[in-house]
């Protein structure tokens, strides 16, 4: 057993790859560690509230900042930041990577970041802010938006074409599930 003094709550889930666990908190730190024994590998201080599980792809490991609305690609092996792009307010607590595309969501859209270069790519307007993660199933993003009568949609996920949108009787607040 062991446990890690952190400055803030860790608010987000972990996520285990192999003997690595990778976990941010709200003030901005992100941490590789090693689950058996509990040894920070790298320490990031570079965020401002880190919030979902972070995302592994490729080797590398995406995370969400909501204080600095910012997704971030980081070397899993050192904590580098590969890249870093912003949005306005992102939302989103876990970053869905799928068709070389990173997917989140903020306070009015869904945005596509290219995993390679961190641009976006495309930008999905919508009602009203995205809590939730987006699920990418059969080449299409799927996501749901907060307002009221929330909205659930479905869009190409290479080109942000939206396929359908359904209307919901109150805002969605959870990531949608494809079975």
């Amino acid at each position: 057993e062991w446990e890690i003094q952190t400055d803030d709550n860790v608010g987000a889930a972990t996520n285990v790859v192999g003997e690595t666990l990778y976990v941010g908190d709200n003030a901005g730190n992100f941490w590789a560690i090693e689950a058996e024994t509990g040894d920070i590998i790298w320490e990031n201080t570079a965020g401002d509230d880190y919030v979902g599980a972070a995302t592994w792809v490729d080797g590398n490991v995406v995370t969400a900042d909501r204080g600095a609305s910012a997704v971030r690609l980081h070397d899993a092996e050192t904590g580098d930041i590969i890249w870093e792009n912003t949005a306005p307010d992102i939302w989103s607590p876990t970053v869905s990577p799928a068709e070389g595309m990173v997917y989140a969501g903020d306070e009015g859209a869904l945005h596509a970041f290219d995993l390679d270069t961190g641009d976006i790519e495309f930008s999905i307007e919508t009602n009203d802010r995205i809590i939730a993660s987006p699920t990418v199933h059969d080449g299409n993003v799927i996501f749901a938006d907060d307002a009221d009568a929330g909205t659930i949609w479905s869009a190409d996920a290479q080109t942000g074409d939206v396929e359908w949108e359904v209307g919901a009787d109150e805002g969605v607040a959870g990531s949608p599930t494809v079975a």
